[in-house]
């Protein structure tokens, strides 16, 4: 019994290395109460999804998936007000202050409760662009002039103790868009992309062809990056190469180096070592995240004038052989256990 359950526990937790499934099965997640359309946009190690939710003139909705829960409705915040998952299940997200009436930073975690993150004296609104599995929020600072308007834009890596890491950006409209557990911070600015850390700093990311026309949608705990250059979808390899995927959108990449995206209007995984895997649903799907399991996040267009939008996790079927390699490895393991009883 003891090895059964272990086993069926590495089953659950995707143990099974991504790279040996063959398939995926498609999970339609569902859309937040009082909303028509939806769209996964992150997913932590454990399989939660984080999801945005939308109507044609509301886009604040979001909610998080997982298979112990289903869906939670995280709405109501007046905004979109999270902006990602870590792998303790905390969501980053934003509440309006009552004095200023300007949004800022906290964080929720699994069971609900929330702490406001501190901001530097003057800053009239934080807009997170992620949370690490330290807790760790990249974060926008914005000031303002009396009448709204920003003057000056900072970013930084604050976390709940008050600590903050300033982040160089290139000019007053940068946003940050990912961070990785080991403090690179995705930058774009300007139609070009960056790459920061403490140690290096500021780094542009060239394009194909010497270009400076690119997007960064994410980054790895290794420094791999992913993102446009021109309609290319690309890889900024840590050691500064570049490799081109083709015209198509590469939108995340785990940290076994596999990359999502869109190719051909069609939700897509690419292995480290080039081979392809459609995901299925057709010509009107993409995916946006994927953990270091393999499980995958994104969206699918419907043909319900109802939903037209709905978000969707893939989770990987193992082939035969990497469920035969995996009982087998069980089996040996349970003859260490016997042996060590006698």
């Amino acid at each position: 019994m003891i090895l059964a359950a272990m086993l069926i526990g590495l089953f659950v937790a995707g143990v099974v290395p991504a790279a040996d499934a063959a398939t995926y099965t498609a999970h339609l997640l569902g859309v937040s109460p009082g909303y028509d359309g939806s769209e996964g946009t992150s997913i932590n190690d454990n399989g939660t999804a984080l999801c945005s939710a939308a109507t044609a003139s509301d886009v604040t909705g979001v909610f998080t998936w997982s298979r112990n829960s289903g869906l939670v409705d995280l709405s109501g915040q007046g905004i979109l007000a999270y902006a990602g998952i870590n792998s303790d299940g905390q969501t980053v997200g934003m509440y309006k202050d009552q004095n200023s009436g300007w949004f800022r930073p906290y964080i929720r975690d699994a069971d609900g409760a929330k702490t406001n993150l501190q901001i530097p004296f003057g800053v009239a609104d934080a807009w997170p662009g992620e949370i690490n599995g330290y807790g760790q929020v990249a974060v926008i600072f914005n000031y303002r002039d009396t009448d709204g308007n920003v003057y000056k834009s900072e970013a930084a890596i604050i976390d709940t103790n008050g600590s903050l890491a300033q982040v160089d950006l290139p000019n007053a409209g940068a946003e940050v868009s990912a961070m990785s557990n080991t403090g690179y911070v995705a930058v774009n600015a300007a139609g070009r992309a960056y790459i920061w850390n403490e140690v290096s700093g500021l780094n542009p990311l060239t394009g194909l062809n010497g270009t400076d026309a690119t997007r960064l949608w994410d980054v790895n705990d290794w420094g791999s990056s992913v993102g446009s250059s021109g309609d290319h979808a690309v890889i900024w390899n840590a050691d500064g190469s570049i490799t081109d995927l083709g015209i198509g959108f590469a939108y995340g990449i785990n940290n076994l180096g596999q990359v999502v995206g869109q190719f051909n209007s069609r939700a897509v995984l690419r292995n480290p070592d080039g081979s392809i895997v459609d995901l299925g649903l057709g010509e009107s799907s993409w995916a946006t995240a994927i953990n270091d399991n393999g499980w995958v996040v994104g969206g699918v267009y419907c043909p319900d004038p109802e939903t037209p939008m709905m978000a969707v996790l893939w989770e990987p079927v193992p082939e035969p052989s990497a469920l035969a390699a995996l009982a087998a490895g069980i089996v040996s393991l349970g003859g260490m256990v016997l042996r060590k009883r006698k």
